[in-house]
């Protein structure tokens, strides 16, 4: 069944893109793209049978409405860009291009997997950090905190891109989050009182202005996911970045840290040169302090005391009852069911990640709403905001 606005004669009209769009059932109920059979061979026959009738709503290249309805979709991660195309039952393949704002929810985990998927095709053996960079520059403009949890529920399709892409299936990232047995967790974005005023969801141009806004070199990138300031003496210079999940940075070596009058970590030159990782002693015996009350405390496994943020570039630590107070600092039952919630598995992200002032996000492509982050205590603050102070 395809159905057009404006059409004149009996004939179907042939489109090639569609806007605007999103996926209903039967029922005219939001449906995920992801509810659709993947496709890999170029042809159109032979599809993987739909379990249930899921129409594509949208605007035709030619400005006609859409409403057809699609049986599959594949994914394209040789170019640029990944394309995301769906057959219609018809037989035609339809590109898509930007989703509909008010469905951005139910595209969110899959948007996020497929970015995934194209970083890890084009650079299979970079590391984890460098993916995390890579998907922070490319969603960080609207309001996209991306986590593993994001990942979790599309494990079947980074099953299948391992096992049909001779590329991804050099990639050690890629299979670690395949075998990964944790249970599924839900990301809960903590957003109480934050205005949003972008779609998460960027255009073709528009993502690849960020992207080519910054230098995409890996280096460069798994720099950027390390603190520029020391963790001892809060001074920058040569300083070596933990790969454990604090992502924080140390005067290493002996005389590094001389300016600040910095104990540093005592490394020679040798000793540093020689390191394929470096985990501080924290990270090392998996023991971390809440950023609020500073208190140290196991921080893996089942007595686990404190939890991470889950935001990818963040690196603090929290009880469960520091943190939901700090969320919800003005509504003592709520706070409450935020620390069972996160005491019972949910993730969360922590208040350093808006201003603490106008509860704003920030916007690095704009001086002034650029974040003065605190480094005793999780408040930020715009560079406007703190003038008002």
């Amino acid at each position: 069944m395809m159905m057009m606005s404006d059409d004149d004669d009996d004939s179907d009209p042939q489109f090639n893109v569609v806007a605007d769009y999103f996926f209903v059932d039967a029922e005219k109920n939001p449906i995920c793209l992801s509810a659709l059979p993947i496709r890999f061979e170029q042809g159109t026959d032979e599809a993987t049978q739909c379990k249930q009738n899921i129409f594509l709503r949208g605007v035709a290249d030619s400005g006609i409405t859409v409403y057809t309805h699609v049986v599959a979709w594949k994914l394209g991660l040789e170019g640029k860009q990944p394309v995301i195309a769906v057959l219609s039952v018809e037989g035609s393949w339809i590109n898509l291009a930007k989703p509909r704002n008010s469905y951005e929810e139910e595209f969110r985990t899959i948007f996020i997997t497929v970015r995934m998927l194209h970083f890890l095709r084009r650079k299979p053996e970079e590391p984890e950090k460098n993916m995390w960079s890579h998907l922070r520059k490319v969603f960080d403009k609207f309001d996209l905190r991306p986590s593993k949890d994001d990942f979790r529920n599309h494990r079947s399709l980074l099953k299948l891109f391992a096992e049909k892409d001779l590329n991804l299936a050099k990639s050690q990232v890629l299979q670690a989050f395949i075998e990964e047995g944790s249970k599924t967790q839900i990301s809960e974005v903590e957003s109480d009182n934050i205005e949003m005023k972008q779609s998460f969801i960027a255009s073709d141009e528009e993502i690849e202005d960020m992207v080519s806004d910054g230098n995409s070199e890996s280096d460069e990138e798994e720099d950027d996911l390390f603190d520029f300031t020391c963790a001892i003496c809060d001074n920058g210079g040569d300083l070596l970045g933990c790969d454990g999940p604090c992502m924080r940075s140390f005067h290493a070596k002996i005389g590094t840290g001389e300016d600040s009058y910095c104990d540093t970590l005592g490394f020679t030159e040798a000793e540093v040169e020689a390191m394929k990782t470096f985990l501080c002693k924290n990270c090392e015996y998996k023991q971390h302090q809440c950023f609020i009350c500073g208190v140290l405390e196991p921080s893996d496994g089942p007595t686990a005391k404190v939890f991470l943020c889950n935001n990818a570039t963040c690196g603090y630590f929290y009880h469960p009852k520091c943190v939901a107070r700090k969320l919800h600092p003005n509504n003592k039952v709520e706070a409450l069911e935020k620390e069972n919630k996160i005491i019972g598995g949910s993730s969360f992200t922590c208040p350093i990640h808006w201003c603490f002032h106008c509860k704003g996000l920030e916007d690095r492509s704009q001086e002034q709403l650029q974040f003065a982050v605190c480094r005793r205590c999780p408040k930020s603050y715009h560079r406007k905001c703190l003038n008002t102070l």
